[in-house]
């Protein structure tokens, strides 16, 4: 009897426990746990403002209505729960659909969405964000654009050498680029960006042993940045240390919260050059098996599909409609002649993808070592 009624006493205080909890619960919900589009303000006055007070760097993404990426970029990248932790913690994120202060034309912004970080006291450029971007380069950024943040901060003049080696890589002017990387990086040893800005105009000038020297001192201090590993796969490429590069590649797959085609056709191709295809077959076919075809992605399924042997030549040029495109299926093509051992026609297929210009400056480096 007793033990009866110390068990109907034990009831009724877990039910009555559970039913505080409850009510607490449909109290504070709304305000403790805020959805993703109550971070994002629209008024461009109240979030410079409120950056300024908070001290944290302001975001702001230009959009349209009409804009496809736009929205895919909304209900994708967005949503993930890292990237919505990030911009609370570090950023006053904005959505814009007209110019705001004037930053769009300023720094010549074209197409959305595109993102700009600026620092809000002086407007200061910090970093842009072109286009789409999936959640894993998304995170990228935004850790770069703490780094670019500090370095402003704290060595004006080497983030003054920063934004001239930028300027000069993208002129083509490389050994400009180098040397006020170099300059910087007497200012900061230590800098990240001015590390990756050097190594990229490194590998581009063909001397990619130096730009890994670069990226192995970044990645010490950054060893989860997937994007360090794929800059220092092209300047492997470039040294010809191809089983290298199909590594770096692996890594940055193995870093990705996403599907990252593009990493598994590069890994794929790296492999094949080192003589490794059968392998590269096997781990394509694995990483391809109940993998999504999501958004943005659907051109490097498709490469990745023709090496696992679901496509013929003929489909694959039929979807290679933009340089890019018809650059990585002749470079495909290439890989797969390479496996079967005809080097005469993998190489006839190398020359074709080198033609086409206005693309990946990386993928013409990795062609023309493969050549």
């Amino acid at each position: 009897m007793t033990a009866k009624r110390n068990a109907r006493r034990m009831t009724i205080g877990l039910a009555g426990r559970l039913l505080a909890f409850l009510t607490l619960l449909a109290f504070t919900t709304p305000d403790a746990a805020a959805k993703p589009g109550d971070l994002w303000r629209h008024d461009y006055a109240i979030a410079k403002q409120q950056a300024i007070d908070t001290g944290k760097l302001l975001l702001i993404e230009y959009s349209r209505e009409s804009c496809g990426w736009c929205r895919i970029m909304e209900e994708t990248t967005h949503q993930q729960p890292r990237v919505i932790s990030t911009l609370k913690r570090d950023f006053i994120p904005i959505r814009l659909k007209n110019d705001g202060d004037g930053l769009k034309k300023t720094h010549a912004v074209s197409g959305t969405p595109h993102t700009l970080i600026v620092d809000p006291q002086s407007l200061t450029l910090i970093a842009r964000i072109g286009g789409f971007v999936a959640a894993d380069d998304y995170l990228v950024e935004l850790q770069q654009a703490k780094a670019r943040q500090a370095l402003q901060l704290q060595h004006p003049v080497a983030f003054d050498a920063l934004l001239e080696a930028e300027a000069s890589l993208k002129a083509d002017q490389l050994d400009q680029a180098i040397n006020a990387a170099t300059r910087g990086l007497a200012e900061s040893p230590r800098s990240i960006p001015l590390l990756i800005v050097r190594a990229k105009a490194q590998t581009r000038a063909r001397n990619g042993r130096a730009a890994v020297a670069d990226l192995k001192r970044a990645l010490k201090r950054m060893p989860d940045d997937l994007r360090l590993y794929r800059v220092r796969a092209f300047a492997r490429y470039d040294a010809s240390d191809f089983r290298g590069a199909a590594q770096d590649f692996d890594r940055s797959l193995r870093l990705h919260l996403q599907p990252a085609h593009y990493d598994a056709t590069q890994r794929w191709y790296a492999m094949a050059a080192a003589g490794h295809a059968d392998r590269a077959s096997r781990m394509l076919r694995d990483y391809l098996r109940g993998k999504p075809n999501i958004e943005g992605d659907g051109w490097f399924r498709t490469v990745s599909g023709y090496l696992a042997g679901r496509y013929n030549e003929q489909t694959l040029l039929r979807f290679a409609r933009r340089p890019y495109q018809k650059l990585q299926a002749y470079r495909a093509m290439a890989a797969k002649a390479r496996v079967a051992g005809n080097r005469d026609t993998a190489l006839r297929h190398l020359r074709k993808a080198a033609s086409f210009k206005q693309v990946n400056v990386y993928d013409h480096t990795a062609v023309r070592a493969e050549i």
